[in-house]
């Protein structure tokens, strides 16, 4: 429970509460897509993805606002008034954004029909309608939840978030048993993501009072706005990398194609974001020590933060590409063609990547987003013109191949240009990084040899495999870094009580 004294929680439980709505909504996508996708087909799978898809980019439209209200909450926190100006600024870009999608997507409903085929512009609408409100919806949740986390108690309204995804699965599996076509869908979709704004709303009233707000001063506004459009930036370019290539693939190669690409996506993005879960946390708690006690203090952190977050964020990557034969195989009966070779490149295109959390959350802190914005233009931009090289000739591979290279290279890029920046230790990120990933592609060998030789016939002994295989990964790795020494103080503390608990007396 959220500490009731105003007092911030501790960074674990933080973390764990701000990892855990993400984790239970990207267990639900996985559990449900396999009935999504029996129910509306997979070109309507592939056409709800992409209508995702481009209402992410609608979402671009805030500027910013509603990822950086946290981070100033974070700075102000003090001082209510000032929370209640940076709030109110996040109200009126969500209302503003709700308008402007609303009339996007009324021009372009007819639009997108044509390109598209096989859909009434009625449903469309529908769907675009539906996809805008559940955006929205998202958003202004983003708002609401940034006071309590911005002052770092992260419980109470990350306890309402999972309530808000359960009822989001419920609804969406609910409308495909009940028969509904896409619309029908689409609309259940947008329906709990209102739901989900009521909860989320009366959990925070309870354990914070009223949500503070007040007429944003100009002047403080116009600097809140720069910050807001340089991590906008990083924002963009993050859709451009991660979201685009479902969009060239539904309008280059098909619907079917999209969502056949999204079915493989939607487990690489979900291993990527277990994988930086432990750094969930952790722009918000730096932006607070540098507050209180200035940079010094965060550089400090930087080694160990580091080792932390790679403990925990190389092995769920390593162990998708290690077991992606079994895994769709038990997620899906039948895969798509040549998924397991998708999730496999995308899995690889995000591993140097989710070594970067700790760098971006120093930038965020620190207030200068934009050295961090830099690096994602320049990804950004070589993933599109290695996809507009590599398309023509190789397909859907080239896509790939584009997006791997580009994301790695723009990894190191970023990690270098923080380190030189904020005057970070580049040893300690080596000596934090290149063990770890040493010892973890080591163990996923052995895991991956059993996965690829078709040994396991039959979706329950796939599942049998999986789980076997996988707890085994996850074992070797955990002892190696208890071992090592790079689980997090309160981890290694439960694990040293619990090893003289079983020390005979």
């Amino acid at each position: 429970m959220t500490d009731r004294s105003g007092r911030p929680a501790s960074l674990a439980r933080n973390t764990v509460a701000q990892s855990a709505p993400r984790a239970l909504g990207y267990l639900f996508s996985f559990l449900s897509a396999p009935v999504i996708v029996e129910g509306l087909g997979l070109r309507d799978f592939g056409i709800w993805a992409l209508t995702g898809a481009l209402a992410q980019y609608g979402a671009l439209l805030d500027l910013g606002v509603g990822i950086s209200v946290a981070r100033y909450i974070a700075a102000q926190q003090d001082d209510r008034r000032l929370c209640g100006e940076y709030v109110g600024i996040g109200y009126l870009s969500v209302a503003a954004i709700a308008v402007v999608l609303t009339a996007i997507a009324t021009a372009t409903a007819g639009i997108i029909t044509r390109a598209l085929h096989g859909i009434s512009l009625a449903d469309m609408r529908v769907v675009l309608y539906s996809s805008v409100v559940l955006l929205c919806c998202s958003m202004l949740a983003s708002v609401i939840a940034a006071y309590p986390i911005g002052r770092r108690r992260m419980v109470m309204p990350n306890v309402a978030l999972m309530i808000g995804a359960s009822v989001n699965f419920v609804a969406s599996v609910g409308s495909i048993a009940l028969g509904a076509g896409l619309p029908g869908y689409a609309l259940a979709n947008a329906g709990s993501g209102v739901v989900s704004v009521l909860i989320l709303l009366a959990f925070v009233v309870k354990g914070e009072g009223s949500i503070p707000l007040s007429r944003p001063n100009a002047r403080r506004a116009r600097a809140f706005m720069a910050f807001a459009i340089k991590n906008q930036t990083v924002r963009l370019t993050s859709l451009v990398n991660y979201q685009s290539d479902k969009i060239v693939i539904a309008f280059s190669i098909g619907p079917a194609a999209a969502g056949a690409y999204e079915l493989a996506n939607r487990v690489a993005i979900a291993v990527r974001e277990i994988g930086i879960y432990a750094t969930s946390a952790v722009d918000v708690e730096l932006t607070a020590i540098m507050r209180n006690f200035g940079l010094d203090r965060v550089r400090a952190t930087y080694g160990r933060l580091t080792s932390v977050a790679v403990t925990f964020a190389f092995p769920p990557v390593l162990l998708a590409a290690a077991v992606a034969p079994l895994l769709l195989a038990t997620w899906l009966s039948h895969a798509p063609p040549n998924a397991t070779l998708v999730l496999v490149a995308l899995s690889m295109a995000y591993l140097i990547s989710v070594s970067t959390a700790v760098g971006y959350g120093i930038a965020m802190a620190v207030g200068e987003p934009g050295v961090v914005a830099k690096t994602s233009i320049w990804t950004a931009v070589a993933n599109i013109a290695l996809t507009v090289a590599l398309a023509p000739p190789f397909g859907v591979w080239g896509v790939l191949a584009g997006t791997v290279i580009a994301l790695t290279g723009g990894a190191v890029a970023q990690v270098i240009l923080v380190q030189k920046r904020f005057s970070l230790s580049a040893q300690s990120y080596r000596d934090a990084v290149i063990p770890a990933l040493s010892v973890y592609t080591a163990l996923a060998v052995p895991v991956a040899a059993l996965s690829y030789t078709h040994l396991f016939h039959g979706r329950a002994v796939e599942a049998v495999a999986l789980v076997c295989l996988s707890g085994a990964y996850v074992a070797a790795c955990g002892a190696w870094a208890a071992r090592s020494g790079r689980l997090p103080a309160a981890m290694m503390n439960r694990l040293a009580r619990l090893q003289l608990l079983r020390t005979p007396g």
